[in-house]
């Protein structure tokens, strides 16, 4: 079981249970209301934290282990219009984004 797992939503996790022994029974809750019995399940994980438990059982006793796994929204493409220079000097042209901010040609991103 990863220690915490942190990527882009959807978020696809192959779990591996490290348990040894005859008769055993694993139950995982994937923390969003999805469960497997499986040894070694996959699951899809949406944008969110979530609190993944194992717990395996066999003739003497359980054992619960979790880990956190956190989906981070998709990242979004920023746009910028830029508008037709107000000031032109050669190496130093300046434009305006459409929030008004100022921008330079060597940071035409500026800090938006």
């Amino acid at each position: 079981m990863p220690t915490g797992t942190m990527n882009y939503a959807p978020l696809t996790i192959s779990f591996t249970s490290t348990s040894k022994g005859d008769g055993l029974k694993h139950n995982w809750d994937f923390g969003d209301g999805t469960t497997s019995v499986k040894p070694n399940p996959t699951h899809t994980f949406r944008e969110g934290a979530h609190t993944v438990r194992l717990t395996v059982q066999n003739v003497n006793g359980t054992s619960t282990t979790e880990a956190q796994i956190i989906a981070l929204p998709a990242a979004k493409d920023k746009e910028i219009q830029i508008e037709k220079p107000y000031q032109t000097k050669v190496g130093n042209n300046k434009f305006k984004s459409p929030k008004d901010k100022e921008l330079d040609e060597k940071n035409p991103l500026g800090n938006l």
